[in-house]
């Protein structure tokens, strides 16, 4: 109790001057290699420890990871000054055979930076029969690896794609075709390595996305299903990826302190709501870096809508406060959501995702 109430008077000291000049954080190292690991060998973890070499507390605020394979725990209370603090970040082998590299970013109330960690390894990968391996049964006794490759983000004006492997476990060659969900999402194709596969051979589909010439925003999904022979299997397979702008041509400083976007909120639960009836927030959107913020792309869903409109600017230290609806007309009793995506010329965060959500009476 005593060292809770010292920490309170700490943040009240100090609340003012540390909108002024905010605390950072040193880290003793922010790579780690965790070299060659067994992927039977179960979860491995690090931790990352740091310093408050400020003079006010310090507080995490999120740590996000690159994805769900990597995990973080992370020091929940105030970091005093000259105190530590640690992120540990835990990461899962099982499945990932091969090499990996994993960023996690640490925000905090330190507003003039956002610290980047890094780990990274090789698995030694587990043998496997081809039915581990290859555990979802296409048809026409073609198997895959998985339905779904999500590539991260897209960078406009340029091409990305993923990969999914798949194997012939029938004793007869099949002839591999593809068949695209309508409307098809400009620039998006899949090949085969190996169109026409012998028994028992396997081969690589790569799912591609060329923005070069499309001229797209946001979330995308491919959506095909495989053809065996000619006859089209049930199994439906999804490429999805996020459509931003290119941010490769920015220098350090610019990446990190160029544009920043601070929302308000992007999460509000508006308790119980009568089916047909509409719920306003509001949220505020600050600029706290040295450029301007523009606003690329708004997409609301059919059960919401948002007054920010696609092409605002918002100069640095600026704000923008604008509204979101959640329509429940035709909604079912029960939990009920609205969710918005919005693209930002943001380097650090450039999509963000607004989401109100109810219980329907």
């Amino acid at each position: 109790m005593k060292r809770f109430v010292f920490i309170a008077v700490a943040l009240l000291a100090f609340g003012g001057a540390a909108a002024q000049q905010p605390s950072t954080m040193k880290f003793t190292a922010d790579e780690w290699d965790f070299g060659t690991i067994k992927e039977e060998g179960g979860k491995v973890s690090h931790r990352f420890e740091f310093t408050n070499s400020g003079p006010n507390p310090f507080v995490i605020q999120k740590v996000e990871t690159s994805c769900g394979c990597t995990t973080p725990t992370f020091t929940r209370e105030p970091v005093l000054p000259g105190r530590k603090g640690y992120v540990e970040i835990t990461y899962d082998p099982l499945y990932r055979p091969g090499s990996f590299r994993r960023e996690v970013t640490v925000t905090s109330n330190d507003r003039k930076n956002i610290n980047k960690l890094i780990i990274r390894g090789n698995v030694i990968a587990t043998p496997r029969t081809p039915q581990q391996e290859f555990p979802v049964e296409v048809g026409g006794g073609l198997m895959a690896s998985r339905t779904t490759v999500g590539v991260g983000y897209l960078a406009r004006g340029t091409s990305q794609a993923g990969t999914l492997e798949y194997y012939n476990d029938s004793k007869n060659s099949v002839t591999l075709g593809v068949e695209y969900e309508s409307p098809a999402i400009p620039g998006f194709s899949i090949s085969f390595s190996s169109p026409v596969l012998q028994p028992g051979a396997r081969g690589v589909m790569t799912l591609t996305f060329d923005l070069r010439s499309a001229d797209l925003w946001g979330r995308l999904t491919g959506g095909f299903y495989l053809t065996v022979n000619g006859r089209k299997m049930p199994v439906r397979f999804t490429a999805t990826g996020i459509a931003v702008e290119d941010f490769s041509k920015l220098t350090p400083e610019q990446f990190n302190q160029g544009v920043r976007a601070d929302f308000t909120a992007q999460y509000y639960h508006f308790g119980d709501v009568r089916a047909g009836e509409e719920k306003t927030k509001n949220f505020t959107v600050t600029n706290t870096g040295r450029l301007p913020l523009i606003v690329r792309y708004v997409h609301p869903d059919e059960h919401m809508s948002v007054t920010l409109k696609q092409g605002t600017v918002i100069r640095p230290g600026g704000s923008v406060t604008f509204s979101g609806t959640l329509r429940t007309e035709g909604a079912r009793p029960g939990r009920f959501m609205g969710t918005t995506v919005i693209i930002l010329n943001d380097p650090q965060r450039p999509m963000r995702e607004l989401r109100l959500t109810g219980n329907v009476i």
